[in-house]
């Protein structure tokens, strides 16, 4: 990856949001624009050197409570019907954009959720997309959702800290997460199983995002390192899976009548692990 100096504070987010606090999430308008809202503090939102109050603001567009605790994320849909929200609650919330109501809760994390994204074209009035969800959690795990039903798809676990942060490709077919534990992991988003491991940070990765090519992966880390990376997200997941031929089997007339294969990766060499399994068999 590549670091860009000259930082000298914390690179907390890559994209600047803030996050509610007491269990309630506010929606405020910009520039009058519906859907380029925000989801703001309840209360007082510190802002450089003054004091701005949304409570009472005549931007106030809607409250949505449901929430139990401090929430950490959210996510707007693509189609702006809907976004996702992650609180210490341990839940996520998808709610309507436009009544203010909890569509569904996702439970089943141990400990506050810090982070959630939606597969690119979900929409809570039609069927595009993947329909997917996921989310990250201080138990260390990421979760995969099927939106539309709430049910729980995959556990990913790997991590060994915090996991702060985790972002769909721009394709849905992979997801990437930032970890405490100074790494940027790739999995299938479909799978849930291993594709790469970026190492290179030195503390705690805090946040990351695709490029809208999908080709780059940034990521940012806290106030021990205050660095921001940059990774190629498409070569070292295709260069880590190699072919291996398992067996072959003969027929007595001499001829190979079936050929077991199996994709092997190996990103970390000392370690290969069994991704696919093919079988063919010639006639």
């Amino acid at each position: 990856g590549e670091r860009l100096k000259g930082l000298s504070r914390s690179v907390l987010a890559a994209t600047v949001a803030l996050a509610a606090a007491g269990g309630t999430l506010l929606l405020v308008r910009v520039a009058e624009v519906a859907s380029r809202a925000l989801v703001r503090t309840a209360g007082e939102v510190h802002w450089g050197q003054g004091q701005r109050r949304w409570r009472d603001s005549p931007a106030l567009f809607r409250y949505y409570h449901g929430h139990k605790g401090q929430v950490y994320a959210f996510k707007m849909s693509e189609s702006l019907d809907c976004f996702l929200s992650a609180s210490a609650d341990t839940t996520l919330k998808l709610w309507d954009f436009t009544s203010g109501t909890c569509v569904r809760t996702f439970e089943g994390h141990g400990k506050a959720v810090r982070d959630c994204d939606l597969s690119p074209g979900f929409s809570i009035n039609n069927r595009g997309g993947l329909g997917l969800a996921v989310s990250c959690s201080t138990d260390k795990t990421l979760r995969i959702w099927d939106a539309r039903t709430g049910g729980l798809r995959k556990e990913i676990r790997g991590h060994t800290d915090v996991v702060y942060a985790t972002r769909f490709s721009p394709d849905g077919r992979q997801i990437c997460s930032a970890s405490a534990d100074c790494t940027v992991r790739l999995f299938d988003a479909l799978e849930g199983h291993l594709n790469y491991i970026f190492y290179g940070h030195e503390s705690a990765v805090v946040s990351i995002s695709y490029a809208p090519s999908g080709r780059y992966i940034a990521s940012s880390s806290d106030y021990g390192e205050r660095a921001v990376k940059l990774w190629d997200a498409d070569v070292p997941a295709t260069r880590s899976v190699k072919p291996i031929t398992v067996r072959i089997q003969w027929t007595l007339e001499g001829l190979i009548s079936r050929i077991t294969l199996s994709l092997i990766h190996i990103s970390e060499p000392t370690r290969p692990r069994l991704i696919s399994y093919a079988v063919f068999c010639l006639k």
